[in-house]
């Protein structure tokens, strides 16, 4: 079992070791706990408001 372990924790070492292929850091990106600074929060856009249609435009009833 303790062998077992160190097998584990060397494979860690190498996958963080700077693993540049592109299959290698896609699953590294998806399977690592993203760090806090990593990343600002995109901020979302307000949804555009709605015009009121000017006075010519407008449905005559």
């Amino acid at each position: 079992m303790e062998k077992e372990k160190a097998a584990a924790s060397a494979t860690s070492r190498r996958r963080s070791a700077g693993n540049t292929t592109a299959k290698a850091s896609a699953n590294n990106k998806s399977n690592t706990r993203k760090q806090a600074t990593a990343k600002t929060p995109v901020k979302k856009k307000a949804a555009p408001k709605r015009k009121r249609a000017p006075v010519a435009k407008r449905k005559k009833v």
